[in-house]
Parts: C-alpha cells; structure tokens; sequence
C-alpha cells in the first residue's frame, strides 16, 4: 500500500511538472508569435520606436491608385500630397508611445482679376474699359502637441492635445478704366469682380488693407493608425478645438468727385478691430493620411 502510495505521489509530480513545463512553453511560444507579429521577416520593428521621425502626406493618391489597379491605369497617380491645406505634418516619437508632433501651413495667395466695363460716354457697348483688382492673401499656422498611443499588434490608437498659433493679413488694391470728371460724377466701375458686376459709383474703393490679425487655439484629438508595412500606417482623427481670433481691423482709401473743388478726391476710413471665440469639431479635413517613419 505504501509503495502504491509513493508510486501515485511521483506521478503526480511528474504530471504536475509536465504541465507547468507546458504552460511555460506556450507562454514563451504566444510571446515569440506576438513577437513575431510587431516585425517583418527581416526583423525589422513594425511600431514606430524612441526617437523615430514621422512624416505625414495625404493617402488619397495612394488609395486611387490601388483603387484604379482593377480598372486599368484610368486616373492613376502616386503623387505626395499635403494632408489638408498646404498643412505640413510631422511627429517625433519620446517614447514607443509618446510621441511629439508638429503642424505647419503657409497659405499665400496673389492674384490679379480684371472685369470689361462699357466706357461712359460711349453708346456702342462692345467699346469698353478695364478695372483691375490686386489681391494678395497670407495666412500662417504653426502648431504643437503630445500624442499618445495605446492599441494591439498593427492597430493603434492615440490620443492627445496641441496649441496653435495663427497670423493672417489681407490687401486689395484698384484700378478704374472709367475716371471722375465734372461731366462724369458717377463712372460706371465695377462691383464685384468675382461675379464681373458693375454699377454707376459716386463712391469707389482704391485699395483696402487689414492690419496684421492674429488666432490662438487648443485642440484635443483622438484617432487611428494601421501599420500596412514596416513604419507605414493608415489613419485618420477627429479633434475638437476651442480657438480665439483677433481681426486688426481695416483702412480703407476711397475717391468721388469733389464738385466744390471739380476735382477728384480721396479720404481714409478706418475701423476698429474684432474679437472671436470659436468651438468646433473637425474630422482633419476628412484627410486619411499615410505616416511614413523612419
């Protein structure tokens, strides 16, 4: 009986021994796969890593090109495009999930539109002038903020919080075919460029400026990333932000006819500068942006 006994208690231990061993074979096996999963055969980390840099562009070229493979070659193109409005973003990662990241956008316009007015005096309206408008347009943002990062294998999620500061100024000057005399106190000039309307103007705008404006804003935002390749990802966002914008104002010089003095004249208006605060929520543009890390 006791020899039975002793024979039952080796076993068990055997038995007991066999299955930690097992246990402790699957763990080190699910660690190795999982391992495996968060690199490529080369052995190269799929996750961005402690200081690694991030570029983002706009995936939507990339998506189209993939999309187009099935219907031939129709509209299909690789170009690198800005994420949303000429916006420049990139990321440098603290940690393996903390992550710095930075947005700029420099946004200039300048432009000149011309309208055709009939020329006063004239009966024949294929006989006209030209009025011309020179717009120039600069808008510049800088941002920066912390990431941070949470998910399982290729799926990531992030999260996080930047300050952004803003600076804007705006200008338009103006030409008339059509000019102030004591026969002509009410040229005909043109009203809207952009819809080519005119009007007979006893009061028209030679140039307008706005003083330097400036904004300030803090966003929170929250998304997704999936990493196709090794430090490629596909993502989007959504953010909210509460922002304040000051508007310097504008001067203004206009000109009309002067009928005491029969001459044309011009006088400054000013106005005073505005205040605003704003809530939104965003979607990036609607952007899904590729990440490139290297």
């Amino acid at each position: 009986m006791k020899i039975e006994l002793k024979i039952l208690i080796i076993n068990l231990k055997q038995i007991t021994m066999k299955t930690i061993k097992l246990i402790i074979c699957v763990l080190l096996m699910s660690s190795f796969a999982n391992a495996q999963e968060l690199t490529s055969k080369k052995g190269i980390p799929i996750l961005p890593q402690k200081g690694d840099w991030g570029v983002g562009v706009n995936a939507k070229p990339f998506l189209n090109y993939v999309g187009n493979i099935f219907n031939g070659s129709t509209n299909n193109s690789t170009n690198f495009n800005l994420i949303n409005a000429n916006t420049l973003m990139g990321k440098y990662y603290l940690t393996d999930t903390k992550a710095l990241r930075f947005k700029f956008c420099l946004n200039t316009q300048n432009e000149t539109l011309k309208n055709n007015v009939k020329k006063d005096g004239q009966n024949n309206f294929e006989i006209t002038v030209t009025d011309i408008n020179n717009h120039s347009y600069t808008n510049i943002m800088l941002s920066a903020g912390l990431e941070k990062r949470k998910g399982y294998g290729r799926l990531q999620g992030f999260y996080g919080s930047e300050l952004a500061l803003s600076f804007f100024n705006e200008s338009n000057s103006y030409k008339y075919g059509n000019s102030f005399d004591s026969t002509n106190v009410t040229p005909l000039s043109t009203t809207s460029f952009s819809s080519h309307l005119s009007n007979s103007s006893a009061i028209r705008t030679i140039n307008r400026k706005t003083g330097l404006g400036f904004g300030v804003s803090v966003r929170g935002f929250v998304g997704v990333e999936y990493f196709i390749a090794p430090k490629i990802s596909l993502g989007g966002e959504f953010g909210y932000a509460v922002s304040f914008t000051y508007n310097n104002g504008y001067k203004e010089k206009d000109e009309l006819w002067d009928s005491a003095k029969k001459t044309a004249k011009t006088f400054v208006e000013e106005k005073g500068g505005s205040m605003k605060i704003n809530t939104n929520a965003d979607d990036f543009g609607g952007a899904i942006f590729l990440m490139i890390h290297f």
